[in-house]
Parts: structure tokens; C-alpha cells; sequence
């Protein structure tokens, strides 16, 4: 769900027609450009013109700038990112897709990953821009200080970030001033000069003061633009400039106090009652003033205000928007004490609740003190904030209701109970949700039930109580089938997924997973259906159906691109599953791509047992292509990013695949050692999350004869593959079941258990559960070879070292990776896989049908085709086709 933005944050103010020429400041800022600094800070109290010198600036300058207005609801850091994003897209639309992606995604990454996304599309960002936060002093929470800090140590030259605030921000400052890297304009700088002041009040005031005086006011005032500006609009209806000038005395409060007075008091009764009511407003636009003061000429009031220069901001061109210089509006603020504000926000909640801005009502709403409204907008507020994860801001909201009002409400308490677990308060969160719990009337809404129930699943998962979240997400989605105001339905089929997966039920998470899916797809939530459809696709692979699977991993691939087409890092899961799948079809050059490019992609988001176990794949790959030391090197960083997880299962997993790697590569001693710490024996009940060990431990088992132990374990393995419907593990069972059969002297019963695993695997191409059991195995495949020829064929026209290929594609035999065909009348030959999709345009399929037939996407398929042409010197497909008929390559 998007976050609801307010253009008006986003436009650069608007310059006034007369202008104060400040050459020497421009020029400063302009150098700063020139040599490259990362960051321009212009700092100084209120009043001092900094908005005004960097939109005086930009009016002239050629860099492509954008600009974003800061205020308090920005301190969410959610907030802050999207309009962060909205502003740098209005440089390039390109810009933060794919980390707007990663934010959106139910689990969103650290802030490292999509910020690291953010740098490279800022880096890929063809021209030079400026980007400016105004009033960047409103910002005070760390997350984001800290953010920033990151974004500045990594921004690339075409950047240039300008800070406009009125103190120093928590930012590594120090740091740039000693690499050069910062240009500062402070307040002794932005002060006006004698000559500036001269002609801020000649031109811009219209005032015809001597130059004696001018020096007084430029020196009482100390060059404070503000302070020179109250002066002027008192003097422009004062019969006594002098006298007003020599008042003009002591601290900038006095100053401050004296000069707004003055200034309020020549209005009229009707505009001063106008500016204070009106001072409750951030942003200001006729209706809305019309709507909290009652009147219908609030537009006609701003213009005239404007025109008098009286401290109005424009906010757009078209002079809709507008708003106080904050100053002007804290000084008004100041001067309300016997005005009764509630109304007036009560009303101003009501405007910006019909025109769909809830955060704006909500704040509104609890700024009345009205906490019978507040209860009544937060509903929809919350549901919105919880779908876009801005907790920080409902944390805010209920923040400023009395805790005796949370205390009497299911809703808030609920709520409250929410905001608390997103910000790691568990003891906090569990206490509100008890309470929502037993505030609950006997006829709550299914909807006011399900969010309670949810909490109680986040609760059961902490616990790892696997059961309990089960049991309690299967009763959230029953209650979510009638309404679902805050979207949790998504979420409930994740945990629900998640803990079945847990318990080993693949069959019922394939179901949930599936469910996420369509969920995700009807609601537009792609990235929630890409990771759904990622899962689903795994488990259909181990059920059998490895064809579906990498079907439905390609349509995940075509969603998560950039608008660039550039896969996202949300696309890295994908691309591993896909890489899995194509490993145990044995189409390794597929496999290695995809891994490749999965584990690359994953880096952003932090290490997972998935990309572990990919990687431990990847490494055999490049042992198989005799790449010893980047397949020692890919194992290295596998267990580099396992110590990062500080997860039990991560260690064991890692440890098992380790001693997997070495078994392969014929160290026995290695596993051995494996085997005595690995705690593991042959009558544990198997786990679907511990497969790896326990298949590991079993061809410790037979290469050490110890036959009957391996018997008990892979009987309940068996037993546990056949109940789960796991029938790629059921492969492995069988060929291991086999090869301790024939190690036991038993060949009928070998052969029988290897019949049995022939059946399974032929229809689905899983040859590598062959080729990786060695050599012993493929020794019995010849007295098995009737029950599936071509496949036992393809098993014995390649070594472990030297794939073999799947049945599904031609029936040519494959010579290894990246090996080529020899005897091609070619300088530079072609590769079997670049011959197998000749073959294929010779017959006219297109690049997607091609795809189809090799399980490979449609952007491989083009970069083959592209390969052929150049080696074939043809211009088209059509040409390529002929050319290789002629060299009898076809």
C-alpha cells in the first residue's frame, strides 16, 4: 500500500519577482558544485533567508535539481523514505524502484540492503543532480540520522545532497570537513550586508529610508532578514520611522515580541482573527481556511497576504498551497492565548478526512482533544499505517491519547498492542493484547477478533511454539474471511506457511503458499505473490513437479525487474530456487547462472539458509568444472555468512554441507570427523529442515559398512518422505536404500529399491540424485535400464564429474560445462546449449517457446541467439538457419 504523499512537499517555493541579489553566497555554493563536495550545509536560526538563497540558486543553475520539505510526521522512518524516493524520482523515475520494492515486501530487508540498492540506481543516474531537504531540523529520529550517514558515506558524484536547517545535524560532519567534502554557509554568512539590507527595503519593502537609518537597522537587527522584514511592515504604516528604528533594542525575544505586535496590530480586526486561527495549519489553501474559520474568501485573504509580503511561503506555482514561514507562524502561535484552538482542529480533522488525508485528520483529531473523533479516524489511519509500516507514526498517535483511553478501548488497545511489537517491546505488546482480549465485547466483529488473534500468533512464534501458530493463524484467516480492514490476511497465510513448514507438512504449505499467491496477485501486491509464488514453486519442485516449478519461478523473474528491467534484490530468492531446480535437472550452465546471479542479488538481504545451501551447490558446480579454488573460495564465504546468521540451524546445516562437499570429493576423514560432533543417530525422527544432515550421516553410514544403522535411519526417512509427499527426497531415500542393499551383498533388493527410484525421478529429470550418489550407483543402472531407457541412458553417457542432461530436452549427448562441440567448421564453435536452440529457431519456435522447451528464461534465450548470429556472421534468425544447414551443423 502506498503512502499518501503531499505534492506540495515536493515542489521547490516559488521565487518573488523582486529579489535581493546575493552573488557571493550563489557563487559559494556554486564552487561547492565544482569541487565535487558531497554536501552543502546551510545552517542558521530562523529568518535568515536560507530557503530563499538555495531557491534563488537553483533558479539559475544547470544542474537537475529536486527538493523535498521536511516536517514532524517525517520522523517515521517509512515516511521519510517514501518521500525521499518520490523526490529523487522526479530526477529519474528509475531511481529507488527496486528499493521501494524491498521496503513494500512483507519482510522488509535492513536498511542497508535497500539503501545499497538506492546508491547503484543513484550511481546508474546518467546526470549530475542537486537534492535538497529543507528544514532538515525537524528530523530528530536516529534511524534516519542514521540512514542519511550511510547515504553520505556511499553517495556517488553524480549527487549532491543540501541540508537547509536551523542547527547541525547528527551527521558525520567532522569527517567531511577533514576530507574536503562539505561547503558550510552559517549564519554570519547569511547575514545581510548594509548594501543587501538597502535594497531589501528599497525594493522589496518599498521603503525610502536614508542610509543613516538603513546602517541602524542593518546593525539593531545584525542582518536578521526576519527581523528586517517585521521592521519594514511596521514602518510601512508608522508616522514615526525614526522613533520606531531607535526602539529597535535588546535581546532578538524583545526584538521578536515588539515587532509582531506592532505588525498584528495595523491589520485588520478581521485578517489579525484570520492569521491566528489560521496559524493551526501546516499548509495553508483557501477551502481549508474557510472550512475552520467559517469564512469564504480565504483564498482572496492568502493573496492579499502574499501580495504584503507578510511572511507567506508559495508552495506551488498556481498559488493553491502556501504556508507561513515558520517563524512568522510560531511568533502567531505565541500570541493565541485566549483563542479555543479545539474547534478549530476539530474542523480542519473533518477537511482533511473528506479529501483522504488521514494522517493530516489524525493529527488534527488528537490536537482537539477530541478523543472520541480520534478513536473514530484511527481505525482507518492505522489500518493505513500498518499496511505501509509507519509505526513510528501510529506509535505517535496513540502516544497522545491518555493511557486511560487506551485502557477502556479493544480497538486501541489492539492497536497499541501492534505498535508495541514493531518496535521489539514483546512483554509490552503481550500485556496490551491481554487487554484488547478481555475488553472484547461478546458480539466483536470477526475483524476486531482476527487482530487480536494475529498478535497471539507473533506471540507463539517467539516461542517457538509451532502448534499454537498454526492453530492461531488457521483461526485468523477464518475470522479475515469476512473483513480485512488492516491486511493481515497476507500475513496469516505467512505464519501459518511458515509454521508448517516447521512441522514438516509440505503438503498444507504448499496449499498456503499457493493462497499467498492468488492473495498477492488480487491485491497487487507483487512482490508478497513473487515471494509466495518463490516457495511455492520450491515445494512443488520436491513434490515432483520440477516443469511448474521453474514456470512459475519465470513469472516471478518478469516481476521483479526495475523499470529499467534490471532484476531487483527481491528477485535474488528466485533466481537461487531457479538455479536449485536446474542443478538437479542437471542443466548446470542454467543452474550456475542462476545461482550466480541469486546469491549476488541476496547479499542485500542478508544471509538465509537458502542462499547457504545454494552456495554449497554452487561450489560443486565449479568443482565439476575443475574450478577447485573458486569452489573452495564460494564455500569460504558460505560459512563466513553463516557465522552472520548466529543460528543453530544455520551452524548444523552448514557443517552437514560441508562434510557433503568433502564426502563428494572423496574425504572420508572429513566427514568422519563430521559424523562425531554432528550429535545425530540412526533412530532420531527425521525433520524436513534437517534433511541435508541426515542424508549427509546416512552415506557416512554405507561407506563405513555400517549397514544395519543405515537401514534404521533411511527406514524413517522413507517413511517420512512417503507421509510428506516429498518425492525428490524419496529419490534420494531409494538410491541410498539401494546402494546399502548392494554394499550388503542384497542386489536384488538393490535393484529392486533403484527400480523404484528410476520410476520417481525419470518423469521429472532429477539426475543428479544419480550422478552425486557416485559411481557405486550408476554401476547398477545397466540391470535397471529397461524401466526407463532413455533416461538410464543419459545417466550412463555422463560421469559425476561430467553432467549428463535431462530427458526433456534433444537427445544429444552433453561433453560437460562450457564444453563445445568439436569438428564445427567454425573459428569460434558453438556451445551445446547455442546448438540446442539453433536447432530450435531452425524449427521455427519463437525466443518464449524456446524458453519454454530448455527451462531457460526468454532474455537467455536472446543472448544465445545474439551469440549464434555473431559466430554464424547472419543478420537474423532465418540467415543463422541457413548458414548452419550449409556447415552441416543441423
Amino acid at each position: 500500500m502506498p503512502v499518501s504523499l503531499l505534492a506540495t512537499k515536493l515542489y521547490v517555493p516559488p521565487l518573488r519577482a523582486q529579489l535581493v541579489q546575493r552573488p557571493r553566497l550563489v557563487e559559494r555554493l556554486e564552487e561547492g558544485l565544482r569541487l565535487g563536495h558531497r554536501l552543502t550545509l546551510i545552517s542558521a536560526p530562523a529568518g535568515f533567508g536560507k530557503t530563499t538563497l538555495v531557491t534563488a540558486w537553483l533558479r539559475d543553475a544547470t544542474s537537475a535539481s529536486t527538493w523535498l520539505t521536511l516536517d514532524e510526521g517525517d520522523n517515521d522512518p517509512a515516511r521519510f523514505t517514501a518521500y525521499l524516493l518520490a523526490a529523487l524520482q522526479k530526477i529519474d523515475p528509475n531511481i529507488g524502484q527496486a528499493a521501494q520494492a524491498m521496503l513494500q515486501a512483507p519482510q522488509p530487508p535492513p536498511p542497508e540492503a535497500f539503501l545499497s540498492s538506492l546508491i547503484n540506481d543513484l550511481a546508474a543516474t546518467p546526470q549530475p543532480f542537486v537534492l535538497i531537504l529543507d528544514d532538515y531540523h525537524m528530523l530528530h529520529a536516529p534511524a534516519i540520522h542514521q540512514q542519511m550517514s550511510f547515504l553520505l558515506e556511499y553517495q556517488p558524484p553524480q549527487m549532491h545532497l543540501v541540508l537547509v536547517t536551523r542547527e547541525d545535524p547528527p551527521l558525520p560532519l567532522s569527517r567531511l570537513r577533514a576530507r574536503g567534502q562539505i561547503t558550510e554557509i552559517r549564519q554570519r554568512d547569511l547575514q545581510f550586508t548594509e548594501e543587501e539590507a538597502a535594497g531589501f527595503l528599497r525594493r522589496m519593502m518599498a521603503l525610502e529610508l536614508s542610509s543613516a537609518d538603513i546602517a541602524v537597522l542593518q546593525r539593531r537587527t545584525e542582518g536578521w532578514i526576519a527581523g528586517l522584514q517585521l521592521a519594514a511592515l511596521s514602518m510601512q504604516q508608522s508616522d514615526d520611522v525614526r522613533r520606531l528604528v531607535a526602539d529597535l533594542s535588546g535581546s532578538d525575544r524583545y526584538i521578536l515580541g515588539y515587532l509582531v505586535e506592532e505588525v498584528l496590530q495595523r491589520q485588520t480586526p478581521a485578517v489579525q482573527e484570520f492569521l491566528l486561527q489560521t496559524s493551526i495549519l501546516d499548509r495553508l489553501t483557501g477551502p481549508l481556511c474557510d472550512a475552520i474559520t467559517g469564512r469564504e474568501d480565504g483564498r482572496q485573504v492568502l493573496l492579499a497576504l502574499d501580495q504584503a509580503n507578510l511572511f507567506i511561503v508559495r508552495l506551488d506555482e498556481s498559488r493553491q498551497w502556501c504556508r507561513y514561514h515558520r517563524l512568522f507562524r510560531d511568533l502567531l502561535r505565541a500570541q493565541r492565548a485566549t483563542l479555543d484552538v479545539a474547534p478549530l482542529h476539530l474542523r480542519a480533522a473533518r477537511w482533511y478526512e473528506a479529501h483522504g488525508f488521514l494522517d493530516e485528520a489524525m493529527d488534527h483529531a488528537l490536537a482537539a482533544t477530541d478523543w472520541d473523533e480520534a478513536e473514530r479516524l484511527i481505525v482507518p489511519a492505522a489500518a493505513q499505517a500498518i499496511g505501509q509500516g509507519r509505526f513510528a507514526t501510529l506509535n505517535r498517535w496513540l502516544d497522545a491519547v491518555p493511557e486511560a483511553r487506551l485502557r477502556q478501548s479493544p480497538d486501541l488497545a489492539t492497536l497499541k498492542g501492534w505498535s508495541s511489537l514493531a518496535v521489539g517491546q514483546f512483554e509490552a505488546a503481550e500485556s496490551w493484547t491481554d487487554l484488547a482480549e478481555g475488553l472484547l465485547p461478546a458480539g466483536a466483529s470477526p475483524a476486531s477478533q482476527a487482530t487480536v488473534v494475529c498478535l497471539r500468533t507473533y506471540f507463539a512464534q517467539f516461542r517457538s511454539d509451532i502448534p499454537r501458530v498454526i492453530e492461531l493463524a488457521g483461526r485468523a484467516l477464518a475470522l479475515l474471511e469476512a473483513e480485512d480492514p488492516y491486511g493481515l490476511r497476507g500475513a496469516a497465510l505467512g505464519n501459518l506457511a511458515s509454521a508448517q513448514v516447521m512441522m514438516g507438512d509440505i503438503r498444507a504449505a504448499t496449499q498456503a503458499y499457493g493462497e499467498m499467491a492468488r492473495l498477492g496477485r488480487e491485491r497487487g501486491h507483487a512482490l508478497s505473490a513473487v515471494g509466495a509464488s518463490t516457495s511455492l514453486a520450491w515445494f512443488l519442485h520436491l513434490q515432483g513437479d520440477p516443469r511448474e516449478a521453474i514456470t512459475l519461478c519465470r513469472e516471478a523473474l518478469d516481476q521483479s525487474v526495475d523499470a529499467r528491467g534490471s532484476p531487483i534484490p527481491l528477485a535474488g530468492p528466485v533466481h537461487v530456487a531457479l538455479g536449485l531446480i536446474y542443478y538437479d535437472l542437471n542443466e548446470l550452465a542454467s543452474a550456475r547462472e542462476h545461482l550466480v546471479q541469486g546469491l549476488e542479488l541476496r547479499k542485500r538481504l542478508g544471509p538465509t539458509t537458502g542462499a547457504l545451501q545454494a552456495a554449497f551447490v554452487l561450489a560443486w558446480i565449479r568443482q565439476l568444472a575443475g574450478e577447485e579454488e573458486a569452489a573452495l573460495a564460494t564455500a569460504r564465504a558460505a560459512r563466513q555468512e553463516a557465522a552472520q546468521l548466529n543460528m543453530a540451524q544455520a551452524n548444523l546445516l552448514v557443517a552437514a554441507l560441508e562434510a557433503d562437499l568433502q564426502w563428494k570429493q572423496g574425504n572420508l576423514e572429513a566427514v568422519e570427523r563430521w559424523a562425531e560432533t554432528a550429535g545425530l543417530s540412526p533412530a532420531d525422527p527425521p525433520h524436513f529442515l534437517r534433511e541435508t544432515e541426515y542424508f549427509t550421516y546416512a552415506r557416512f553410514l554405507i561407506a563405513k559398512d555400517r549397514l544395519a544403522e543405515v537401514q534404521t535411519l533411511l527406514v524413517h526417512l522413507e517413511r517420512y518422505a512417503r507421509s510428506s509427499g516429498l518425492q525428490r527426497s524419496l529419490v534420494t531415500v531409494l538410491i541410498l536404500q539401494a546402494a546399502a542393499e548392494q554394499a550388503a551383498g542384497h542386489s536384488t533388493e538393490a535393484l529392486a529399491r533403484l527400480g523404484e527410484a528410476l520410476h520417481l525421478a525419470a518423469p521429472g529429470g532429477y539426475v543428479r540424485a544419480f550422478l552425486d550418489e557416485g559411481p557405486a550407483v550408476l554401476e547398477l543402472l545397466p540391470g535397471v535400464r529397461h524401466l526407463a531407457p532413455a533416461f538410464v541412458d543419459s545417466l550412463l553417457g555422463a560421469t559425476p564429474a561430467e553432467p549428463s542432461r535431462s530427458p526433456s530436452h534433444s537427445g544429444r549427448g552433453v561433453r560437460g560445462e562450457g564444453s563445445c562441440p568439436r569438428g564445427q567448421p567454425l573459428v569460434e564453435p558453438l556451445s551445446e546449449r547455442e546448438l540446442e536452440v539453433l536447432a530450435l529457431v531452425a524449427e521455427g519456435l519463437s525466443n518464449r517457446e524456446i524458453a519454454g522447451k530448455l527451462f531457460i528464461s526468454v532474455g537467455t534465450v536472446k543472448s544465445h541467439v545474439h551469440n549464434i548470429c555473431g559466430k554464424l556472421a547472419a543478420g537474423s534468425r532465418t540467415q543463422a538457419a541457413a548458414q548452419a544447414r550449409e556447415l552441416g551443423l543441423l
